[in-house]
């Protein structure tokens, strides 16, 4: 007798349990249904929202030549990307396939921007570091594809190529200067001061141009090692590839 009554226990429990289990899954799934149409809802809301009131921002914001004739700025504009993408963001929601293809070209476009521009002002107009320069070269390389021929392009490809050079014209430029600073007669120097600020191998090198400039006007200023990294004898400059097809 006491068997079966545990016997009726067990399965009376079992029953509720199982009827517990799958009210809860029942209760999970109309939640979720819930959820996804409240989901769907607001997708529609900020599509249409997009659509008549921030479409005609992004079109006259990201005209057609925006990737073309935009160039690094001479100052720090970075901030100047968050509005920018709050934009990109929210256009996607609903958006065609025309547009998502749009914001995908900006997103690619605002990425090379802010890495090269972060590049050229933290390793490119510094003091030649090795290990730098070649963290930079690699993340140039793993930039997404914009068009050579646009101006962000072409200075993406400058920098590479200053960058992949740096230590080359940075050793030849020591040697030059350890020179210069023996002469004795300082002023009749200057002509070959000026020559160099302007020479192909350093005039697009920041930081190399003030080094010249500075010892122009300062004999002292100039102190090898200290401003130039130490290198042995580099015999000519290298031939760079594109970093991107």
């Amino acid at each position: 007798m006491k068997k079966y009554i545990l016997i009726t226990c067990i399965f009376l429990s079992y029953n509720f349990f199982a009827q517990s289990k799958d009210e809860i899954i029942k209760t999970k799934d109309n939640e979720i249904k819930i959820l996804n149409n409240e989901i769907l809802n607001l997708k529609k809301i900020i599509s249409e929202a997009n659509f008549y009131h921030l479409k005609e921002k992004f079109d006259k914001k990201f005209v057609e030549n925006y990737f073309s004739t935009r160039d690094l700025s001479k100052e720090n504009d970075l901030e100047k990307f968050k509005p920018s993408y709050a934009l990109i963001n929210i256009i996607r929601i609903g958006a065609t396939d025309a547009v998502l293809k749009k914001c995908d070209s900006i997103d690619d476009f605002n990425k090379n921007y802010i890495i090269l521009f972060e590049l050229r002002e933290t390793v490119l107009n510094k003091k030649y570091d090795e290990s730098k320069v070649n963290d930079a070269l690699d993340k140039i390389k793993k930039l997404p594809e914009i068009a050579a021929t646009s101006k962000l392009g072409i200075s993406k490809k400058m920098i590479y190529d200053l960058l992949y050079n740096y230590r080359e014209n940075s050793c030849l430029l020591k040697k030059q200067l350890d020179n210069y600073k023996t002469k004795s007669d300082q002023k009749a120097m200057k002509p070959l001061y000026e020559k160099l600020e302007n020479d192909l191998r350093y005039k697009n090198y920041q930081y190399l141009k003030q080094v010249i400039v500075e010892m122009k006007m300062d004999l002292n200023s100039y102190t090898g090692d200290d401003d130039l990294s130490s290198c042995i004898e580099v015999k000519e400059i290298k031939k760079d590839t594109q970093p991107e097809k």
